[in-house]
């Protein structure tokens, strides 16, 4: 056993080289100061300096493709920290190729690899896609760990090394069978078609998405389903109307929905009080709730339409096809803006239901007592950002370009790793606020709420309006979870 024991030597310099003595007194080389890559210091500089040049000289190729910066930043990191990273990418690809190849050449016994298709099937089945190995990593609850990002990064770099292979390939098919003039048209084509795309058809979804915005400004007509469960709630109701500003030119629809506990009856029933009917007659339901937005709705000289209808069924089937949802804390009688000031945050995390909750805000925010702060909360180091649709993202960044403009609103931009950051900095701010206003984004769990799903006692309403619900966020506050609107098709 003592035989088998090797010796080892191990030398370390004290104190640890970290600050150069300067660059003259290296260059002399007096003292024997060595070489300026012995210190860390230096070291560490000349490593970001040389990730920062690269990233900006492969962003400003990539950018007119539309591809953000974090793409560069990816590629740049990969080739130059994560080289790791970098060799398993290409190794999954290649390996299975060869393996693939050799195998049915022996099979074969030979002929053309290219003309037979056998290249192009066995670079389709060598490697796992990015979607794919995103999905496991979200699945094993890893999407955010040191192996989860070193999953994703590895599928990146394999989806395009699958992706140049494939190229290859395709041209060197043309080459064999139509020869070299045939490559070089198929290659102009492929670059006039990135050259549309980047300076014709992106300009014009832009122009699409501004055109949208402003005819959304001049038929802007906002549909709501206000929700009565006890008494309290009209006034609620009211009140966060009146906070939306109606006006002629900016009108509300609001459809009433009292929600009434199925009892001495054997099927549900749902009342329209546009015109009496025989359950009418027999049961005068909701009749306070009709008074009292009728009333309303003739103080706001029309600019608020109301329609009342009455849903009398067993309490856990009333929250079907409900797009607004006012969460009352038990600490709150009321929704009232009455005082000189009125704090209002929106969470914002992009999706649909979150620029419904912006576009309410602002709304909201046109009030000179209201002040309103948008919160983004984004993802850090994440690439979830990337593969988002191109419209759903331009949709995005349009809407919040107008609020960083903005002098009289607030604009934080805040970074999160997980659900745990995002609950602990959600905890941090609610008392400072009045009211929040958060999308619904239903069964829609990013990394940002990573974690936060398993612990969602109310799915209706989503992962940040179940957060702000809950017992454990203390404060003075209302929750607006809203949804868009979904068309259906007939």
């Amino acid at each position: 056993m003592d035989q088998m024991k090797k010796p080892t030597e191990i030398c370390l310099v004290f104190p640890p080289k970290v600050t150069s003595p300067g660059l003259p007194a290296l260059l002399l080389g007096k003292h024997g100061y060595g070489n300026l890559l012995d210190y860390s210091a230096p070291r560490l500089q000349l490593q970001m300096i040389v990730i920062f040049v690269l990233t900006q000289i492969l962003h400003s190729l990539l950018k007119n493709l539309g591809l953000p910066l974090f793409i560069s930043q990816i590629l740049v990191i990969a080739a130059l920290i994560h080289m790791k990273a970098m060799y398993i990418g290409i190794l999954t690809v290649i390996v299975p190729i060869i393996s693939c190849l050799i195998t049915i050449a022996i099979r074969q016994g030979g002929g053309d690899l290219i003309l037979n298709r056998s290249f192009f099937l066995a670079t389709r089945c060598a490697g796992t896609s990015f979607p794919v190995i995103h999905y496991l990593l979200t699945e094993l609850g890893i999407l955010n760990s040191e192996l989860g990002r070193l999953g994703l990064l590895v599928a990146l770099i394999g989806d395009m090394v699958t992706l140049v292979l494939t190229m290859i390939g395709m041209r060197l098919k043309i080459w064999i069978l139509n020869g070299t003039k045939q490559v070089l048209v198929d290659i102009g084509w492929a670059m006039l078609f990135i050259v549309i795309a980047a300076f014709v058809l992106r300009p014009a979804m832009k122009w699409m998405v501004k055109q949208t915005k402003e005819t959304g400004r001049i038929k802007d007509e906002l549909r709501m389903i206000g929700c009565i469960h006890v008494p309290g709630n009209v006034n609620s109701i009211i009140s966060l109307l009146h906070a939306c500003c109606p006006t002629r030119q900016s009108s509300i629809a609001l459809d009433v929905l009292h929600l009434v506990k199925l009892s001495g009856r054997a099927t549900p029933v749902i009342i329209t009080h546009d015109k009496p009917t025989e359950t009418m007659l027999n049961q005068p339901y909701s009749e306070n709730v009709i008074v009292a937005f009728n009333r309303f709705q003739r103080n706001t000289w029309e600019a608020v339409s109301v329609k009342a209808f009455t849903a009398v069924s067993p309490p856990n089937l009333m929250y079907e096809d409900i797009w607004i949802h006012l969460d009352v804390r038990r600490n709150l009688k009321s929704f009232k803006v009455n005082s000189s000031s009125y704090n209002i945050a929106v969470i914002f995390m992009g999706g649909q239901d979150d620029r419904e909750a912006l576009a309410l805000a602002k709304r909201i925010s046109q009030d000179e007592s209201v002040s309103l702060t948008v919160i983004h909360l984004k993802a850090r180091n994440s690439l979830e950002e990337t593969f988002r649709a191109e419209n759903d993202r331009m949709l995005d960044d349009e809407l919040l370009s107008d609020i960083k403009r903005s002098v009289k609103l607030t604009y934080i931009e805040e970074q999160e790793n997980d659900g745990t950051e995002t609950s602990h900095f959600l905890r941090s701010i609610v008392q400072d606020y009045q009211l929040i206003i958060v999308g619904r984004r239903y069964k829609c769990e990013d990394p940002q709420t990573l974690g936060l799903g398993e612990w969602c006692e109310f799915q209706e309403i989503g992962i940040i309006g179940d957060l702000l619900s809950s017992s454990d966020f203390v404060g003075n506050y209302f929750s607006l979870i809203v949804q868009q609107r979904q068309q259906r098709s007939a």
